[in-house]
């Protein structure tokens, strides 16, 4: 085949890499409604909504957050907030049904080592708990919708579980292009401790617990 008839498909790829590093660009943004990479962090499409019930004790019936003493709090997310997650869901399913087969293969491992493997829903993403097949130093990891996770690490602590879910939100809005994008994201900045993605996967962690 001429070289030259592969050339439009490498400049695609290529825009496309460069549009979905910017979170809110017509690309995959204007298909997922905001949510496929903003969803988790509750201004996907909605923004914030003023609470007066809060800061003066009457109670609201209409108030979304009846506990938040901020006045603030997330508005509650409209149909295409919701939609727009589900076509993230397919976005990046090739990676969800990788993380199912090593998970599923690692779960019927543990049950024959004895790591009394588990699998878990939680944090956006189906877990594979107690998985042999993680290695001890990468604690958990994250394909997709899935986190697959060895003895070593506690899936029920905050931290962790905000911190793959970040993970999988970040999954939804690359889809098939994260771990190349991950990868360059390693390698541009020094490693794993300055990947961005990891930096935004601990603020979130962060914020959230």
């Amino acid at each position: 085949m001429d070289i030259r008839n592969k050339r439009p498909v490498a400049y695609l790829l290529s825009i496309l890499l460069i549009v979905g590093s910017v979170p809110n660009t017509p690309f995959p943004g204007m298909f997922f409604g905001e949510v496929a990479y903003g969803f988790y962090s509750g201004g996907a499409g909605s923004g914030t909504e003023n609470i007066d019930s809060d800061s003066d004790g009457t109670p609201d019936t209409d108030d979304p957050c009846p506990n938040d003493a901020t006045d603030t709090c997330p508005a509650a997310r409209t149909f295409w907030d919701w939609f727009g997650n589900i076509l993230g869901y397919f976005w990046t399913s090739v990676y969800t049904i990788f993380g199912l087969i090593v998970g599923a293969t690692g779960t019927i491992v543990g049950i024959i080592v004895g790591s009394d493997p588990s699998i878990v829903a939680q944090n956006n993403a189906i877990w594979f708990v107690n998985n042999p097949l993680v290695a001890p130093g990468f604690g958990a990891t994250t394909y997709g919708n899935t986190v697959i996770s060895n003895p070593s690490i506690d899936y029920s602590h905050c931290y962790i579980g905000e911190h793959e879910e970040e993970h999988t939100r970040q999954y939804q809005w690359w889809g098939p292009l994260f771990h190349l994008a991950y990868v360059l994201d390693v390698l541009l900045n020094g490693g794993y401790s300055g990947s961005e993605f990891e930096k935004k996967a601990n603020d979130h962690a962060k914020n959230a617990c």
